[in-house]
């Protein structure tokens, strides 16, 4: 899993990549535990592929920092170097689907990153930020949605990020349904979890 991929998805690759005092107290989250399982996967959804990792980010971050979108995709990747990081892959029709666990807390740092890149960006290619919905709203999270054919979600449960990436292949729009059932289905099992 690149740090551009994990902040930011496969879409972009960056222009060219608080729960409740009883829950913060609870064991760490183990993102291998944690990970939806291909039955927890909404229906219709085939292939499931999981992949296990300690998040590497040091080849990511060389080269000059001359703007602040390079600072803050330094900043970002730091923060999660090291973290282990579980994701699974589905696809439904011409649609795929990514939920990954971060042992890691980061959606702060993705979001100022976003900020940042799209403050520097051609406005065309700008994402949309999109508001949490209500039962998420006690949680940091940060959802973008990229031209209509990709829906990207963090979220901050635990101490570790849930990150969901829903995109279409070619022209066909992305699945905002599906995303929202799996980035909830994620969430929920990460707060489940022993």
């Amino acid at each position: 899993m690149r740090v551009r991929h994990v902040l930011v998805g496969t879409t972009v690759t960056l222009l060219a990549v608080a729960g409740l005092p009883a829950v913060a107290q609870a064991a760490p989250v183990d993102p291998a535990r944690a990970i939806l399982s291909a039955a927890e996967f909404p229906a219709g959804t085939t292939g499931y592929a999981v992949e296990h990792e300690t998040i590497r980010t040091t080849d990511d971050v060389n080269g000059p920092t001359r703007t602040e979108c390079d600072r803050r995709l330094v900043a970002a990747a730091k923060k999660i170097d090291g973290a282990p990081a579980t994701t699974a892959k589905v696809t439904r029709g011409s649609v795929g689907v990514e939920s990954a666990v971060v042992g890691r807390s980061f959606t702060a740092e993705v979001t100022s990153l976003t900020t940042a890149c799209d403050a520097e960006s051609d406005t065309r290619i700008r994402s949309v930020v999109l508001p949490a919905p209500q039962d998420l709203a006690r949680f940091r999270t940060f959802v973008l949605q990229y031209a209509g054919n990709s829906f990207q979600g963090w979220v901050d449960v635990r101490g570790a990020t849930v990150t969901v990436d829903v995109s279409s292949r070619g022209s066909a729009a992305a699945d905002r349904d599906l995303f929202w059932q799996v980035l909830r289905a994620q969430v929920a099992k990460v707060e489940r979890q022993p």
